[in-house]
């Protein structure tokens, strides 16, 4: 808020104070004395010319009536749904009289016994044609006299009036006050509705009743223009002609005026359009006579007054949006706080004895009410130009929306604007974000043996987005509409994952397929300790009609030590070679019964752990044949590996021989449930938790088993 005091001239000053929260301007000027009228005039930053405006708390109102139509009053006291005071709320006292009593002996009704002015406005109707009454010559004269003193007049409909069978002659001569022109009546001129539209802001709009912000249509009874053109303040106007044909003209003879208005104001006079129907006056209409009568009272001999008039009625600046994020639940905006642009008015106030020679006016002063920033209002849609209402839906500087109630696979933007203490909303800020979707596959490489499958999974964001897939060589590995992939035979191709909603997003797996593995290598257990044996099958698999095999098995040797072997039923054993880190086996079925024609263990092989970490146990070439005329050279693919992982938890048979045989077994099973600590000879806590129990006999036995020098004779 900004407050500044002008130079005196004359001893006559004022000063402007906005009411920060309150909307208004106190105005307050220097008390010159008794005897002294004061009435203020006001400009607003997009006006160009003063205007006296409102400056009493509580006014006095003489309805001149046609006859009939002498409803003001009752309008203005009289309880009613919304106001037990009348739509006057008390701030109003209506007296009346007939036009043709006034214009007998219009001073008797508008001066006291002092000469004084008795009323603050005078209000003239309302009827249709205003029941063809015209003000007398002396009534013309005191109303001018009235007022060129300040005070406040407002006409009704047809008052003002132009046509063959009735013509309001001397009231037509204060055309000049309310700054309208007239032509003779027709309806190439003529709008009317029964509803009208808000075009202006301020106090007529919203003191001592809020009746609506710029737009608002309120409802009347019919009524219409009667070939008036206006030139002042237009604050309402029809919002559609369901009275003629006319047009609505923005020019007449030469100067700037419309054809199409309910009510206009210019300084301390007003013309408004109640009264056609003749008596009848909505809710919204006698709301807006009160504003309009509170309007128009404008001379005072009070020393302060409150400006409802100067009002904040400039818009904020946009809103900026500083930044647009999306985590994994919400789509999150900052922005920076919109700075409110209040409205700026100048005051000058002048002072009368009633003697015009002797008037008095000050310099002006300047002020710029601000009502401040109340809070902002939004939307975000997937929709590029919507508007947001004028509700305040957030004061923060920050706005959260979760994901899921938005469309993420199209644009989105953020509308949002800056809505001020006043009511005033900035210009929307439209911002386009781009949500960035994603396609992930759960795998990106993969290898399968012929005849094995896998199912992939498409990872995408947002999530449930469709995909189609694809194989690029059918022939080697398919995929179905689920994401599993079948191995056919050999080779490499490129599984390919692609989104079904336009946005083209794509990701690929490559799949190596390789043969299926005839010889290979399967550990009974994938971790041992330091010092345990570890069994080895070799095994025959995927191949009909074996007879005999031949292997070279290469191994870590300074993880694993070779220890024997073990022969199966029905395979004979032809050939073990060892050399430094390589096995050379040779097998043979015991007759046409033991041909291999499933899976089948060929020989059992022992190693021990001798140093910790991941020891390779791989085949590198192999052999088969039929036994009848194929002898077939297996390729790498065919010939499988295995990893055995020792850790460094050193392994101890009962009796410290180096190996458990069934003398360890017998020794625990001897002494199971006492403390291991009272035999200290021997190592009888194998699977170690303070006692001897079946656990050990347990582990025990899994340890004979893979001694190989432990046999029956």
């Amino acid at each position: 808020m900004e407050k500044e005091t002008n130079l005196t001239e004359k001893s006559l000053s004022i000063t402007a104070t906005p009411i920060e929260g309150e909307n208004y301007v106190h105005l307050e000027w220097t008390n010159l004395g008794a005897g002294y009228k004061y009435m203020v005039y006001s400009k607003g930053q997009n006006e160009a010319v003063y205007q006296s405006i409102p400056s009493k708390t509580n006014i006095r109102v003489l309805n001149i009536y046609p006859g009939k139509g002498n409803n003001l009053k009752g309008w203005m006291e009289n309880p009613n749904s919304e106001s037990a005071n009348g739509y006057g709320k008390a701030l109003i006292a209506v007296d009346e009289v007939n036009i043709d009593a006034f214009n007998a002996n219009p001073m008797s009704y508008m001066k006291d016994a002092n000469g004084s002015w008795k009323y603050d406005v005078i209000y003239e109707g309302a009827w249709d044609v205003n029941n063809s009454k015209d003000l007398s010559i002396q009534g013309l004269t005191t109303i001018k006299e009235f007022i060129d003193s300040g005070r406040g007049y407002l006409c009704g409909h047809d008052t003002i009036f132009t046509r063959n069978d009735f013509t309001a002659t001397n009231r037509n001569k204060l055309v000049s006050y309310i700054n309208l022109k007239t032509a003779t009546y027709s309806d190439s001129y003529n709008m009317g509705s029964s509803s009208i539209k808000i075009l202006k802001k301020g106090l007529l709009t919203n003191y001592p009743w809020s009746i609506g912000d710029i737009g608002t249509t309120l409802n009347v009874p019919m009524s219409h223009t009667s070939s008036q053109f206006a030139s002042g303040d237009v604050w309402m106007s029809y919002s559609n002609n369901q009275w003629s044909s006319a047009k609505e003209i923005s020019s007449y003879e030469g100067q700037e005026v419309t054809n199409n208005f309910y009510l206009t104001t210019w300084n301390n006079t007003a013309m408004i359009q109640t009264g056609h129907s003749n008596g009848a006056a909505t809710p919204d209409e006698q709301k807006l006579l009160a504003n309009t009568l509170f309007y128009l009272a404008q001379l005072t001999s009070d020393t302060s007054c409150d400006d409802h008039k100067g009002q904040d009625l400039t818009a904020p600046d946009k809103v900026t949006i500083t930044s647009a994020s999306n985590d994994d639940k919400n789509l999150n905006i900052s922005y920076s706080k919109a700075n409110d642009n209040g409205t700026k008015y100048e005051y000058y106030v002048k002072a009368s004895d009633g003697n015009t020679a002797n008037d008095i006016t000050s310099s002006t002063v300047s002020t710029i009410n601000t009502s401040g920033i109340a809070g902002y209002s939004y939307v975000i849609d997937n929709i590029e130009n919507t508007e947001p209402n004028s509700s305040i839906d957030t004061k923060d500087l920050s706005i959260s929306v979760p994901l899921s109630q938005l469309d993420l696979l199209k644009p989105i933007y953020i509308h949002i604007k800056a809505i001020d203490n006043a009511g005033n909303l900035s210009e929307t800020t439209h911002y386009k974000y781009e949500y960035i979707a994603s396609l992930d596959l759960d795998k990106t490489a993969i290898v399968l043996k012929e005849g094995e499958a896998e199912q992939l999974t498409a990872i995408t964001d947002p999530p449930a987005m469709e995909v189609t897939w694809s194989s690029s060589d059918t022939s080697v590995a398919t995929v179905d509409a689920k994401g599993k992939v079948t191995a056919i035979k050999k080779g490499q191709v490129t599984i390919t994952a692609t989104t079904t909603n336009g946005s083209n997003l794509s990701a690929t797996c490559i799949v190596t397929v390789k043969k299926k593995i005839i010889l290979d290598v399967e550990p009974e257990k994938n971790k041992i300790h330091l010092k345990e044996n570890a069994v080895v099958r070799l095994t025959i698999d995927n191949i009909k009609e074996i007879a005999a095999e031949d292997a070279i098995i290469k191994y870590d040797s300074t993880k694993l030590k070779f220890i024997g072997m073990t022969e199966v039923k029905g395979i004979k054993l032809v050939k073990l070679e060892q050399d430094e880190d390589e096995l050379r086996i040779i097998t043979a079925s015991r007759g046409l019964s033991r041909i291999v024609n499933d899976k089948k263990i060929l020989l059992k092989l022992y190693f021990k752990g001798i140093a910790s970490g991941e020891a390779l146990v791989d085949v590198i070439k192999g052999k088969v044949t039929d036994g009848i005329e194929m002898e077939k050279d297996l390729i790498d693919d065919e010939c499988g590996q295995t990893t055995i992982i020792i850790d460094d938890v050193v392994v101890d048979d009962v009796n410290h021989t180096g190996e458990f045989t069934l003398l360890d077994l017998g020794i625990d099973g001897r002494h199971l449930g006492e403390d291991p600590k009272t035999l200290p000879q021997y190592n009888t806590d194998q699977v170690i938790n303070g006692a001897i129990d079946d656990d050990d006999l347990l582990k025990i036995g899994e340890y004979m088993l893979t001694n190989p020098n432990y046999r029956f004779n």
